[in-house]
């Protein structure tokens, strides 16, 4: 009885997932919205997407505000910051207001913000115990 050979096997499928996924990111442009599906390709995009303009891992202030910070009596002069133009190993040091669409954070004096490889902010407190 002869077996039928498929060109492709189930990792060369996924390979090629992979492969498309990672290619779909040339079409992205810096402040491009980009939707993106659910399939099983998508993954891939998500992880190669940050990774794409390290010219984004400098963030520049759009603005300033003034703000009573915690501990403060004062107003003092705070950079504003748009979350869509940080990139991949952005860092960025409190005090600071980063206004995304769903969201405003609120960077404390003693605080650096980093963004990861997959576009997270991580805030650590200067002299916080590890």
């Amino acid at each position: 009885m002869n077996q039928i050979q498929y060109p492709l096997y189930m990792a060369d499928v996924e390979q090629l997932k992979k492969e498309a996924g990672i290619a779909a990111c040339s079409f992205v442009k810096t402040g491009m919205k980009v939707g993106l599906g659910t399939g099983s390709t998508v993954k891939h995009t998500v992880i190669e997407l940050p990774k794409l303009d390290k010219s984004m891992s400098k963030v520049e202030p759009t603005g300033t505000a003034a703000v009573i910070l915690p501990g403060g009596d004062e107003p003092e002069i705070v950079p504003l910051y748009d979350r869509e133009t940080f990139g991949v190993g952005a860092v960025l040091k409190g005090p600071a207001i980063i206004g995304q669409m769903d969201t405003t954070t609120l960077l404390a004096r003693n605080a650096i913000a980093t963004v990861d490889e997959w576009g997270n902010i991580l805030i650590e407190l200067e002299g916080a115990n590890k």
